[in-house]
């Protein structure tokens, strides 16, 4: 951003402290920032849009007065779409673009922030294309490794751009219930825990359940999204150290 656009560079220094809680995100009142003109607002460009790119996010964002999405992009051009005419009804024009190469919303000069929804292999690298072309950030966890981590983390210091990732379910109430319960003992002794990825289809299937049942076992079957809030949960915030966690699937994380 110039120095032409100091005074909106505080309403623009992405959405206020921006995503605060990850994909529901936490956006000041629009009349706070007093005007309300296209020009004010922060042009959002959204990179993978299917179920949790627009169920979760895009339509989050389309509510907001202080930003507008120009741009949606899929590598499947048919959900670009379809991600695009929901855009085009929400603020009544067609102005919306529909892009199939992630690059053209990166390059684009117009664009102030990415929103990136895209699965976890192209995180990283698509995040720092974008700090690179000075743009703010939101993105889905995790990061392919702890590596890559690392990488991205130094590269948005360096930047000094906003950045924030989907790490809602550290905020949302019943997870933190679901701790103390583990913490007080109401469901028996914690021996160990599973974590597993979902394999059924992601919306319609209710796969986030477990048939097996036991008061000595925790099943979080939702891969590293949920798992990752509840276990760093457990872990560092109540300093739970006592019961060996042993995952199903892939440790790279």
């Amino acid at each position: 951003m110039n120095s032409e656009s100091s005074s909106p560079a505080s309403r623009r220094s992405f959405l206020k402290t921006m995503l605060a809680a990850g994909s529901a995100p936490l956006i000041l009142p629009s009349g706070l920032l007093s005007q309300r003109a296209p020009s004010n607002k922060i042009t959002l460009g959204f990179i993978g849009v299917g179920w949790q790119g627009v169920d979760l996010n895009l339509k989050s964002f389309l509510t907001e007065e202080d930003c507008v999405c120009t741009v949606v992009c899929d590598a499947y051009m048919g959900r670009a779409k379809e991600a695009k005419k929901l855009v085009d009804e929400q603020y009544g024009n067609k102005d919306c673009r529909a892009v199939q190469d992630f690059r053209e919303v990166i390059d684009d000069p117009s664009i102030d922030a990415v929103v990136i929804s895209t699965p976890d292999h192209w995180h990283t690298t698509m995040c720092l294309m974008a700090l690179d072309a000075g743009k703010h950030v939101f993105c889905e966890k995790p990061t392919f490794s702890i590596g890559e981590g690392r990488v991205l983390a130094d590269a948005v210091k360096k930047s000094g751009k906003m950045f924030s990732t989907g790490l809602e379910d550290r905020s949302l109430i019943h997870y933190h219930r679901m701790v103390e319960w583990v913490r007080n003992g109401a469901i028996g002794d914690l021996h160990h825990m599973d974590v597993g990825v979902v394999r059924e289809e992601f919306h319609g299937q209710q796969p986030w359940t477990h048939k097996k049942k036991s008061s000595s076992i925790v099943h979080v079957p939702v891969g590293c999204h949920i798992a990752c809030g509840a276990v760093c949960q457990i872990h560092h915030r109540w300093g739970c150290t006592r019961w060996p966690c042993s995952p199903s699937s892939s440790d790279r994380h």
